[in-house]
């Protein structure tokens, strides 16, 4: 956005974060009219810590705190919610993700976790059935909340949409000096 870069409107950027509390506080006294994707992925404290551990440090009500003061452009939060196999694609976990994002505009694009391809080790975690997806979907939807979708990508890689980092996340990464 800066005029000394590539001058891109404000309105034309999208930060996607997992919710770094400092980072977004900073971002909230800038004034910018941005799209803000939060990775979110669960409805509660006990379970975004278990699956994301930057939620111990800074925990959901932190979170939810700074997301009600950012200018989002059109006022509209984009909410990235993996779901996987008994951990937060529950109906009740629906419920829980809606009162919580009640006091915002949210848009909830859901996705099913991507599984590690078998030549990545034992992978913790599993892809809900349609069925599960599907209740899911419609428990959010009639609750008044927006959600979308997202078809899974990167597959094949073992990253992109619907991929949590892990024990091989960073691997094979070179560090600058």
């Amino acid at each position: 956005n800066s005029p000394d870069g590539l001058r891109i409107g404000a309105r034309k950027i999208t930060i996607s974060t997992v919710g770094l509390i400092p980072m977004m506080d900073r971002l909230a006294k800038e004034g910018l009219q941005l799209e803000l994707a939060i990775s979110l992925h669960a409805p509660n404290d006990a379970i975004r810590s278990r699956l994301m551990p930057v939620n111990r440090r800074w925990p959901m009500a932190e979170l939810r705190r700074v997301l009600t003061e950012l200018p989002l452009r059109n006022g509209v939060l984009l909410v990235e919610y993996v779901l996987i196999r008994g951990q937060n694609d529950a109906r009740e976990h629906a419920r829980e993700l809606a009162a919580y994002l009640s006091p915002l505009r949210p848009l909830v694009n859901l996705l099913t976790y991507n599984p590690l391809p078998p030549d990545h080790g034992v992978d913790p975690f599993e892809p809900p059935g349609a069925v599960v997806v599907d209740d899911f979907h419609h428990t959010l939807s009639s609750l008044g909340v927006s959600v979308s979708r997202r078809s899974p990508k990167g597959l094949d890689i073992a990253g992109g949409c619907g991929q949590l980092g892990g024990p091989l996340a960073g691997q094979g990464r070179q560090r600058r000096p």
